[in-house]
């Protein structure tokens, strides 16, 4: 016979001779699934895991869209910024025609500073230029606008590593 001598035994076979009490089996089965106050406990016990688990899932969320939200929004205001540098520039080429070579030779040396090998060889460049742009230049205006522009460069040098 096999390791287990039931096995093979249906369980009308099993049951004969036991006197089974349908009524107390039925209290039984009751007590142990219908608890009201059992089922209750657990149901809320779940529930308000599962809540605070969604709850917190939802903050999680909520904070890495703002996040992406201020980063783009970063993003979006150096942009503008930049493209503001660049729109003064080529005025400031375009209305300054007597001093237009003056004006291109600073903008080289400016760009200069991006070529730079080390932060230290960028910060030498950059206070060269500053020193040359308010040497050179008379006019507040031509000053502010080449040194804007030197300043966004260095910046982004700076950035970069």
């Amino acid at each position: 016979m096999s390791e287990n001598k039931y096995s093979q035994l249906n369980h009308n076979e099993l049951l004969k001779g036991v006197k089974i009490d349908k009524e107390k089996l039925a209290e039984i089965v009751s007590k142990k699934t219908t608890n009201p106050l059992a089922l209750k406990t657990v149901g809320k016990s779940i529930t308000n895991e599962m809540l605070n688990e969604m709850i917190t899932l939802q903050k999680e969320k909520e904070h890495r869209t703002e996040q992406y939200n201020q980063s783009v929004l970063r993003t979006l205001e150096k942009i503008e910024q930049n493209t503001g540098n660049l729109y003064q520039i080529v005025q400031l080429l375009n209305t300054q025609t007597d001093k237009q070579d003056t004006i291109i030779e600073l903008l080289t040396e400016v760009l200069a500073i991006s070529t730079s090998a080390t932060k230290e060889e960028a910060e030498g460049k950059y206070r060269s230029v500053m020193k040359k742009i308010t040497t050179v230049t008379e006019d507040v205006e031509t000053i502010q606008k080449l040194s804007g522009f030197a300043q966004m460069v260095f910046q982004m040098f700076q950035s970069l590593g």
